[in-house]
């Protein structure tokens, strides 16, 4: 099993140049030859031997599903087998991009994938602009023609606990680099930057449309394993009640961002309108692909872990309601 290092979402860079190029790779065609997985595969295990300090944080205090203090964040770090540190912001988000991105193509090597090629390369696409943001040299040759998944689970490597916490790491660092977007975005509402605005919104519906196809690629596994492997690892004597894997704190972080920005979109500038939208279409997508997922696994049937209790609600109902909820958040 793979681990994840990540900041905490409050200690996230972000930096309106690097975004800048990121919006321009998301933007422009590529025209220069691409690499292969493999040789991707190399660059990316080159440029983690840099590997930056990481310092251990304390546990933090927070309240999650009706749960408080530190177990309510610690145990979904624990589980998804993700640790929190500290140190040179930009060089620790770098080091999250990238041990992601060599996980996403080992877990598709491996194990192989069913996604078509539209959800495929949507996902590809949010982790290249992310590329493009951190600066590494190789990032150009990553876009452009991206080599499919065997159409195939593989027999031989199929593990679908790996594949379900390989799918949340990608999560995680796509929520983090949405954390990233917003924050510019916030900057420039408040430096009335229109282009920096539309350039954040630009790159928020690239990594929503990504963080759409992760959900499909976590849940790229037999229902039945669903069931009988990865649902009671996720429940007493091993979790607490009430555990869910949307509930990390980069999330509920992301949340609280866009909450803050409500009355800026509700005050937004015409110009941004397209850009907007877009964004809009995608964060609908996105939960669009939950609710496909938790049906898939039988949500249209059973509780949602969340929401376990007296008066449990349908995993896809209960999806359903967080969308309408944050669509009038950023769609007031």
């Amino acid at each position: 099993m793979y681990e994840l290092f990540l900041l905490e979402p409050a200690d996230l860079p972000s930096d309106q140049e690097s975004l800048s190029r990121a919006v321009r790779a998301a933007r422009e065609p590529h025209d220069h030859p691409a690499i292969s997985d493999a040789e991707l595969l190399g660059h990316i295990a080159a440029a983690l031997r840099e590997e930056p300090a990481l310092v251990p944080v304390p546990q933090s205090t927070e309240q999650i599903g009706g749960k408080t203090g530190p177990g309510a964040l610690a145990e979904h770090d624990f589980y998804f087998l993700v640790h929190r540190v500290q140190g040179d912001p930009a060089a620790v988000y770098r080091h999250s991009v990238l041990l992601a991105y060599r996980e996403l193509l080992e877990s598709a090597r491996e194990m192989g994938s069913t996604m078509d090629d539209g959800p495929w390369c949507a996902l590809r696409d949010g982790f290249d602009a992310m590329l493009h943001y951190i600066g590494v040299p190789f990032a150009g040759f990553a876009c452009g023609r991206r080599p499919q998944p065997a159409g195939e689970l593989t027999a031989g490597d199929y593990d679908p606990h790996r594949r379900w916490r390989a799918g949340h790491h990608l999560f995680f660092v796509q929520i983090q680099s949405l954390v990233i977007a917003v924050n510019c975005l916030t900057r420039a509402f408040d430096e009335d930057d229109l282009a920096g605005a539309e350039s954040a919104l630009t790159l928020m519906t690239v990594l929503m449309a990504s963080s759409a196809a992760t959900l499909r690629f976590a849940a790229d596994f037999s229902p039945a394993d669903y069931d009988e492997l990865v649902v009671p690892s996720m429940k007493p004597p091993y979790l607490e009640p009430g555990f869910s894997g949307i509930q990390s704190r980069d999330h509920l972080y992301l949340v609280r961002l866009l909450m803050k920005l409500k009355p800026r979109f509700r005050t937004l500038d015409p110009r941004l309108a397209p850009a907007h939208q877009r964004f809009v279409e995608a964060l609908a997508d996105a939960y669009d692909a939950h609710a496909l997922v938790c049906s898939r696994f039988g949500g249209e049937d059973r509780p949602s872990l969340l929401m376990a209790g007296d008066a449990p609600q349908l995993a896809t109902q209960a999806i359903r309601s967080l969308k309408r909820n944050r669509l009038r958040t950023v769609n007031p």
